[in-house]
């Protein structure tokens, strides 16, 4: 802010960080890079990554309710636990959660009919592919935010 009250030219809007963000892919390189991706655009400061679906989804079944998650961005064709399965134990239980995670299927998939199931799962509010990129997020947190 400059002494009128105005913005000073070249500052970025001020824009809200969002709550906590899961990241669950079995790739720790592409977690990594969407860790930074998340933290060099200030989307959240609060990451954690997960290699393995059945363990996020364990864990978030027994979060209090204060401490979910605001957004997960969940990969598709994951071993042990896909994203298609994680969804479909995760449904049921979001319902009276819904409001407070919103999910972000987050695939290297190029598989046309998986864009269309994702829209088939009412807690999936977008389905991106990798990589994850700043302008997305910026896109999300407009949208969503």
């Amino acid at each position: 802010m400059n002494g009128f009250g105005q913005v000073a030219q070249g500052t970025p809007p001020s824009r809200r960080k969002v709550g906590p963000v899961w990241l669950i892919d079995d790739d720790p390189i592409n977690n990594l890079i969407c860790a930074q991706v998340l933290t060099k655009s200030e989307f959240s400061e609060e990451i954690t990554e997960f290699e393995r679906a059945m363990l996020a989804l364990d864990q978030l079944l027994k979060m209090d309710p204060q401490e979910l998650p605001e957004v997960i961005f969940l990969d598709i064709n994951m071993p042990e636990m896909t994203g298609w399965e994680f969804l479909e134990a995760f449904e049921p239980w979001n319902e009276k959660n819904r409001s407070k995670i919103k999910v972000f299927m987050l695939s290297s998939s190029i598989f046309s009919g998986d864009k269309e199931k994702a829209g088939n799962y009412p807690s999936v509010l977008q389905y991106l592919e990798k990589p994850l990129r700043s302008r997305e997020l910026d896109t999300l947190r407009d949208l969503y935010f």
